[in-house]
């Protein structure tokens, strides 16, 4: 696997390889002052101290010199710690003029009285003071030709050695120059990519905000669009209103007219009459439009593809119809629909679509029916209005008038979702209260029903919803953008068909 690397710690290494004893050039060390040593202008000026003066560093840096006379000037600063006189630089140049080496000649000025009297060290030397006691050895011994082949071999050996190490020192020198320009020119980039990102997170900032703008004064419109649809709503169920009563025969001169009510009644049924056209109007400004209801309520024709085939051409009942919305979509997939309601208005409506609706109450028309005589009950938005004490017998009688395999088909405000069952609940005054899955679920088993489904229905749209993939998000939507609806599919035990319903299939079956 690659790994990074970190730009500062390499060139430091190679910093810490070039400062090593093998590639650092040694400094002589500076003479000391006082009484020992050469302290005045003069004194420094032998010492090499005088500016143009610089002496060689070590015994390699010696040997590489330009000329013979720049090697002799710079030995002397080294090793004498001073210029070189005149016949001093003429004996060393005839040295180097007779073939000897530098080598050998700085291991002659080395091994002088003066250079033992000065003290100065000069670095580098190894085995050069060996070296030259041997050519010194074979020139005593008449030699001469075995003794400079071999200096010229030493000497050529040293300058090679040292060419290398300047070459490699040098070298290194470039990489780290590259590698401290390359890093600078990163830090550069770096910096400018500071600079894009920060332009561009106040960008965003800029374009977050806008957008928190947008959804504002989007959430206002609509809240803006929904209170005007629910005001035409009302309008329209007002005007609709006046017309039925502008065409209502008691609005007629009738003559040998029947007596009027007493005032308490006809007081009673008008305010009947008025809260009807009410509930007219807050169905179509709050369940929405018969289009959207019937939508709404399309899956549960898939429960009654589940009938068994032998009760399908009994009656659907459906208890509180309303508009009618059920009832159409039953007519249309060939069932047999009756609706109930105690809504005269709701019941015209749908009368006048062709349906076949009843004005009464949900109770007494269950008792008058026989038992095992429909195939289906459906009650949609019911029992949240009705007291314990009528609720609990239509669901006696809705198990005796279902036939065998029969279907209880209900659906009511799901107060699972902490927003319907803390506020939307109450949109409807006749709403009494709440009712739990689990009690519902109770109540239709405790008939003798068998619960089949439990469906949740109708979640709040997604832009209702917390943002967010968390367990918090997905607990908070849940308990306030859940569904809105939740229904109660329940069936009767398959027994024998009742004698009662017998007669109703063959009064039914063509003959």
């Amino acid at each position: 696997m690659n790994q990074a690397v970190d730009l500062d710690q390499l060139i430091q290494r190679i910093r810490e390889e070039a400062a090593g004893p093998e590639f650092q050039l040694a400094r002589m060390p500076a003479p000391e002052t006082g009484s020992a040593g050469p302290s005045t202008q003069a004194g420094r000026q032998a010492a090499g101290a005088v500016p143009g003066g610089a002496r060689a560093s070590t015994f390699d840096d010696l040997l590489l010199a330009e000329t013979d006379e720049r090697f002799v000037e710079q030995a002397y600063r080294a090793l004498l710690l001073r210029e070189p006189d005149h016949d001093g630089l003429a004996a060393m140049s005839k040295l180097l003029r007779s073939g000897r080496s530098r080598s050998y000649v700085l291991n002659v000025m080395g091994a002088s009285t003066e250079a033992r009297q000065r003290g100065a060290a000069l670095p580098g030397f190894g085995l050069s003071p060996q070296y030259y006691r041997v050519v010194r050895g074979l020139g005593r011994l008449r030699l001469g030709p075995l003794a400079r082949g071999a200096d010229t071999l030493y000497d050529a050996w040293r300058k090679l050695r040292t060419r290398r190490r300047s070459d490699r020192v040098a070298r290194l020198t470039a990489a780290v120059g590259f590698v401290e320009q390359t890093l600078q020119h990163t830090n550069a980039r770096l910096g400018e990519i500071d600079v894009r990102v920060g332009e561009i997170g106040t960008r965003l900032d800029a374009t977050e905000a806008r957008i928190g703008a947008i959804s504002d004064a989007d959430l206002k419109q609509r809240d803006q669009i929904e209170t005007l649809r629910c005001d035409a709503s009302l309008q329209r169920a007002r005007l609709n209103m006046l017309h039925r009563r502008l065409l209502s025969p008691a609005q007629v001169a009738v003559p040998h007219a029947a007596p009027e009510p007493a005032p308490a009644a006809a007081s009673a049924a008008q305010l009947a009459a008025r809260i009807d056209a009410y509930y007219v109007a807050f169905e179509e400004a709050h369940r929405g439009s018969e289009d959207s209801v019937r939508q709404r309520l399309q899956p549960y024709l898939g429960y009654l593809a589940q009938l068994p085939e032998a009760i399908t051409a009994l009656p659907v009942l459906d208890l509180g119809c309303g508009r009618g919305e059920w009832l159409r979509m039953l007519s249309d997939n060939d069932f047999t629909a009756i609706g109930i309601d105690l809504n005269g208005d709701m019941v015209a409506h749908c009368r006048a679509r062709g349906l076949d609706a009843h004005r009464v109450d949900a109770l007494s028309w269950l008792a008058a029916q026989a038992d095992g005589s429909c195939a289906a009950i459906s009650a949609f938005h019911l029992v949240e209005h009705l007291p314990f004490e009528i609720l609990f017998p239509i669901m006696e009688h809705a198990a005796r008038v279902l036939a065998p395999g029969g279907l209880l088909i209900l659906e009511t405000p799901n107060p699972e979702n902490v927003l319907v069952g803390s506020h939307t609940f109450y949109h409807d005054f006749s709403h009494r209260n709440p009712v739990t899955p689990a009690s519902l679920q109770f109540l239709v088993g405790y008939q003798g029903l068998v619960v089949i489904d439990m469906p949740r229905l109708n979640p709040y749209p997604s832009d209702h919803r917390v943002a967010g993939d968390t367990p918090v998000a997905d607990r908070v939507n849940g308990h306030f953008c859940g569904p809105q609806d939740y229904g109660v599919i329940a069936r009767k035990a398959a027994d024998a068909p009742t004698a009662e319903a017998d007669r109703l299939m063959s009064a039914q079956s063509p003959s």
